[in-house]
């Protein structure tokens, strides 16, 4: 009863009376115990990161995970404050009217809130500003009721790669935007039925109140998708064209004479422009033909690829007469990855800080480098991996999988030479051991002495035969090297400005039975990708004026691919691999396969593990430290290929 008292005898003897009330603290399942622990919890914390930097609590990595352990939290001030500037946007923004919970009908739909937090650093890791956001708990939501579109699309990395690349030039400067609460600024469709939610913990009762929604909110599944809608016709009313391949990209070219005088694309760019003089002008600190911004949005995180700064002032102004939006200067810090920019306008892409996180994680932050991140005899290794693991451990194969999803990050954005390795080791996240987490850490001992090797794009060291700004790439594949199902291991990597920004490891879609098959297939795929990336490049201004030029290593593959030649050997292959052929044809004319030799084929590294000799200069070709590109008939006739010809 809620008048008795009890006595609580704890593991170390201390005894304590209390009453009813406090005694369901202690009692599993009650919401006293829940509130209690979180108390616990955060006050644990606190004292730790007091116990471990008494001077200075800022820069500790303790995030709390609701609202009480802010409360709690040393940081306290911090966090109120972070949540008070989140109420007082939203409240001036108008994203709600409060309403008494007991005026809406029985049983009508209402979703969670609740309180996330994060500290913001910069592209160095030192702390900047608390960030506390109010996040709905759209999970609750339920299509055809109170959402009924969520798709929205974002930039994909190898699209902002090849921004970064088409744009090392010294005339141009990228600017990043911070869009303040870009969600909260799209209006929910008043067509709609009516959107509720608690309101925010601290704030306001939720017993008796709740907020009917105008505006959406940081987690529900439409919000994406509303501020998408926004920012696209926010663009378009600025004179912007919408790329065709890809969507969250947009670009707009305008002349800079008063004479009219101007060109209509960026080729001219890639060598020297005529300057306009001064009186002539129409942006003053722009001395071409024609001024160039290139906007490319990752959801609310906002790139202009500019050669004139007035034009990016007057987007930046339009955009304020409907959302605040801040320029934080030139681009540093962008998706967890530091860019620089030097005079000759080269721009590097490092996520030295990201793997610095990686190896700290794993608490590998001395561990000894290793020049290859897998071992270049790897049947044996492979092997191992195949043997059927007793008694797995799930808290390992947790960590396997915690462990590749890093990997993966760093693959997909500067890291390319992981490729073929971080694709084997991806396929056995569920159902990991010792060896798979072993083989991981070997990954992350390479990615340690490889930490500082930055991804650079410069088109003023582009070679012939490659011109600047130009697409070209290597595509190579093995054969039947994946025991299992024999299938074939195959891959891509393209070029721009001397640095890569498209890079592809998988295994083929069926068994081959000949390493020209494979060999197909793995160019098929990369003309998929050259057909991609030269319609991003000319509708961003970059003509590509030449036929893209895919290097292969297999003489027999090179034949198959300029025309259809049916032996008692490649007569099985389906005609979807005739793709190839297709795009070399004089009408349409925009790939070009070319044979070389296997010491150049970059693509290598993609389709099998090479030892350290081989391996780290084709590294350092993809990253643009150096250049291995040899003219286009210049295949090394006394070099003998690993492949077979056509009726072998």
């Amino acid at each position: 009863y809620a008048s008795d008292n009890y006595t609580i005898t704890y593991e170390d003897n201390d005894v304590e009376r209390v009453t009813y009330a406090n005694m369901k603290r202690v009692v599993p399942g009650t919401p006293e115990y829940a509130d209690h622990q979180s108390i616990v919890r955060a006050l644990h914390v606190a004292f730790t990161a007091a116990a471990t930097d008494a001077t200075s609590t800022v820069n500790s990595d303790v995030i709390p995970n609701s609202y009480k352990e802010a409360r709690a939290s040393i940081e306290a001030a911090g966090w109120q404050q972070s949540m008070d500037e989140e109420m007082a946007n939203l409240r001036r923004l108008g994203c709600w009217t409060v309403l008494p919970r007991s005026s809406l009908p029985p049983n009508t739909p209402i979703m969670g809130t609740r309180w996330t937090y994060r500290k913001k650093t910069d592209e160095n890791g030192t702390f900047t500003r608390y960030r506390g956001r109010l996040v709905a708990k759209g999970f609750s939501q339920i299509l055809g009721i109170n959402y009924f579109e969520s798709f929205s699309p974002v930039a994909s990395f190898v699209t902002i790669r090849t921004l970064f690349a088409l744009t090392a030039l010294p005339m141009f400067k990228v600017y990043q935007y911070d869009v303040q609460v870009a969600f909260i600024q799209s209006v929910i469709d008043p067509t709609h039925p009516p959107v509720y939610c608690d309101p925010a913990e601290g704030y306001e009762d939720r017993r008796h109140y709740v907020y009917q929604l105008h505006k959406h909110l940081y987690g529900m599944k439409d919000s994406p998708r509303g501020w998408s809608k926004l920012f696209t016709s926010v663009c378009l009313k600025y004179g912007f064209s919408q790329l065709k391949s890809d969507e969250c990209v947009f670009v707009k070219i305008v002349p800079n004479t008063k004479s009219g005088k101007s060109v209509n694309t960026f080729s001219a760019v890639l060598d020297t422009l005529p300057n306009v003089p001064e009186h002539d002008r129409i942006y003053k600190d722009c001395p071409y033909e024609s001024c160039l911004i290139i906007l490319c949005s990752y959801v609310d995180d906002i790139l202009a690829f500019t050669n004139c700064q007035s034009l990016a002032d007057d987007f930046l102004a339009h955009c304020n007469k409907r959302f605040t939006m801040t320029c934080d200067g030139e681009a540093h810090w962008y998706l967890s990855v530091k860019y620089t920019r030097d005079p000759s306008g080269a721009v590097s892409a490092s996520q030295e800080l990201y793997i610095d996180k990686i190896l700290k994680r794993w608490g590998m932050e001395s561990c000894k480098p290793l020049p290859t991140p897998f071992p270049a005899k790897s049947d044996v290794v492979l092997d191992e991996l195949l043997k059927p693991i007793e008694n797995p451990d799930p808290v390992l194969n947790k960590q396997f999988q915690e462990i590749i999803g890093q990997l993966l990050y760093c693959q997909q954005q500067t890291v390319p030479e992981i490729s073929w390795c971080v694709s084997i080791l991806a396929r056995f996240t569920t159902k990991a051991g010792a060896p798979h987490m072993a083989l991981a850490k070997k990954v992350l001992r390479y990615l340690q002495g490889r930490k500082r090797i930055p991804l650079r794009w410069c088109a003023r060291s582009c070679q012939q035969p490659h011109l600047p700004g130009h697409i070209y790439g290597y595509a190579d594949a093995s054969f039947a090297d994946i025991k299992p199902d024999r299938l074939s291991s195959m891959g891509y990597v393209f070029i721009i400005n001397n640095g890569a920004v498209s890079w592809r490891s998988t295994r083929t879609p069926l068994v081959t039975l000949s390493a020209a098959e494979s060999e197909i297939i793995a160019l098929s795929a990369a003309t998929q990708e050259a057909v991609y990336l030269r319609k991003l490049a000319n509708e961003l201004g970059f003509t590509q004026s030449s036929p893209t030029t895919l290097y292969e290593d297999c003489t027999a593959a090179v034949a198959l691919s300029k025309e259809n030649r049916f032996r008692n050997r490649s007569k099985h292959i389906a005609l979807r691999w005739s793709f190839v052929s297709e795009r070399q044809h004089p009408s349409v004319g925009d790939i070009q396969v070319i044979s070389v030799s296997r010491k150049i084929m970059l693509a290598d590294i993609f389709a099998s593990p090479r030892p350290a000799a081989s391996f780290i200069p084709f590294r350092d070709s993809l990253l643009g430290r150096t250049s291995r590109i040899t003219p286009l008939d210049s295949r090394d006739a006394s070099t003998p290929d690993d492949d077979a010809s056509l009726d072998e």
